[in-house]
């Protein structure tokens, strides 16, 4: 199967069976209240990022977030926020403002009208461009096979914590 990057010039992709969908639960030393996060390691295709990850993560409020983390740092402030063009297969690319948790980690609030941009897909390329301090890129590939469960089971965790 190909997959056209982002970039200006095409890569060929090989894309695996089933994308390795994880869950990880964090317990809060103070009040013991569990943070559920579903995530996918990036493909680290020539070109982008190799250690960057990708999920939903379910907070004590019972609030979903999307969720992109990346191993180098965007530099904008805490608070602050990095615009995010994101493309599921051959699909339009999106882009909109996404907030910094704690670069490099961005969070976007999860609305059921976005998670239908990510429906049945199995590539997801993110960039994201930081804006305060200069302009500073970071472009990630990711297998998202599977993505309709890993939804189902992260909004099911959600529901049940």
């Amino acid at each position: 199967m190909r997959f056209v990057h982002l970039t200006i010039a095409a890569s060929l992709l090989s894309v695996p069976a089933q994308a390795e969908w994880r869950r990880l639960d964090t317990k809060d030393p103070i009040n013991d209240k569990i943070t559920t996060s579903i995530y996918v390691d990036s493909t680290g295709e020539a070109g982008t990022e190799s250690n960057a990850m990708f999920g939903v993560t379910c907070n004590p409020m019972k609030q979903l977030f999307f969720v992109a983390s990346f191993s180098r740092r965007l530099d904008p402030a805490s608070g602050d926020t990095v615009w995010m063009l994101y493309r599921v297969d051959d699909n339009r690319a999106i882009g909109g403002n996404w907030s910094v948790r704690d670069d490099p980690v961005v969070t976007l609030p999860y609305r059921k009208n976005i998670k239908i941009d990510f429906a049945g897909g199995t590539k997801l390329v993110v960039r994201a461009t930081g804006q305060k301090r200069g302009p500073s890129e970071l472009t990630a590939l990711f297998d998202i096979s599977g993505i309709d469960q890993a939804f189902a089971d992260i909004e099911a965790a959600c529901a049940g914590s």
